[in-house]
């Protein structure tokens, strides 16, 4: 009977002892801080001495905050909802028909990009919009629909000021080429391309609920330089926005 009973207390002893190394064990892979082992003797109880200091680095890995200060955190596209809204009227060369320009139109931003350090990055941007307006000198159901589309494809460079929260103001300048389709509505002319230069500057504000995602809402100012079938000296417009940014990031590298 007692050695049944001794027996029993050691396996139960034993057993003790090893759920204790288990939870330690996986304490020490969580917490990843270097522990120096310690002996003690069989049998006893020994608390581990205090007031000694880890040796060796530890492993945590920074915050995104410092990551995009240090070394940035690389490839990064998104795309945007875009608003354009030219300030100027689009007119024939030689007079004619206007297309007046005043109402938005609606588009598609694609941006594809490097986050460097410093809060600096670079992108290239491609996109699309449509612009119809009708006739404002016929009914509605005899009115000819007045269109532009453009098509751009340019390059940005961007700089963020970095301040340590998920509120991220930026400003962006870029410039590139726009191809534009004219359809003036009245059958003179079949629509036909034509490409030019334009260049903008913006600002916006990233809100950032995660390291790797960002929502932005912004506005640009854009400047087109005169093109062929105009009779302006260019096209100057606003463009809101409102888009995603992904970043091929991992908090755990």
């Amino acid at each position: 009977m007692g050695l049944a009973l001794r027996a029993r207390g050691a396996s139960a002893i034993q057993g003790v002892a090893q759920g204790l190394w288990g939870v330690l064990a996986l304490g020490l892979a969580t917490i990843a801080a270097p522990v120096s082992a310690q002996t003690t003797a069989p049998g006893s109880e020994t608390a581990p001495e205090t007031g000694s200091e880890p040796s060796g680095e530890t492993t945590e890995a920074p915050d995104v905050h410092t990551v995009r200060a240090e070394s940035g955190r690389g490839l990064v596209y998104g795309a945007h909802l875009v608003v354009p809204i030219a300030l100027t009227d689009v007119r024939r060369a030689g007079g004619g028909a206007t297309l007046p320009m005043l109402n938005p139109g609606a588009g598609l931003l694609v941006r594809l990009g490097w986050e460097l350090p410093a809060g600096f990055s670079i992108e290239a941007q491609g996109g699309f919009a449509l612009h119809v307006v009708d006739h404002p000198s016929c009914a509605a159901m005899e009115c000819p629909r007045r269109q532009l589309t453009r098509i751009d494809a340019r390059l940005a460079a961007r700089y963020a000021f970095l301040n340590g929260s998920g509120f991220t103001p930026f400003v962006e300048l870029g410039a590139g080429a726009r191809i534009l389709t004219f359809d003036f509505g009245d059958g003179l002319d079949e629509p036909s391309p034509a490409a030019s230069f334009a260049a903008h500057a913006g600002a916006g504000i990233q809100l950032e609920p995660a390291p790797f995602v960002a929502v932005e809402l912004g506005l640009v100012v854009d400047y087109l330089v005169p093109i062929e079938p105009l009779d302006a000296p260019g096209i100057l417009g606003l463009t809101p926005f409102a888009g995603v940014t992904l970043y091929l990031y991992d908090a755990d590298d």
